[in-house]
């Protein structure tokens, strides 16, 4: 099983602090543009501290931000 966002989140949160730039969310949540990107699509499952800090600056409950999916092999 893995942890991902759940889909447009990003773009949500983004709108919901009147419309900053994903650059500025990512500066907020204290990594790098590419890394927020990566988490967006999909190609990188989020650390604990990205999780922490989402939940922090959104003031969101786990759950309507990520997703546990289980991997099918």
């Amino acid at each position: 099983m893995s942890i991902k966002l759940r889909a447009n989140v990003l773009h949500t949160v983004c709108t919901s602090l009147g419309g900053i730039s994903r650059d500025e969310l990512a500066r907020r949540l204290h990594v790098s543009s590419t890394t927020a990107y990566r988490l967006e699509r999909g190609d990188v499952s989020p650390s604990p501290r990205f999780i922490a800090s989402l939940m922090h600056v959104t003031g969101q409950p786990f759950d309507q931000l990520f997703e546990i999916v289980s991997e099918v092999g």
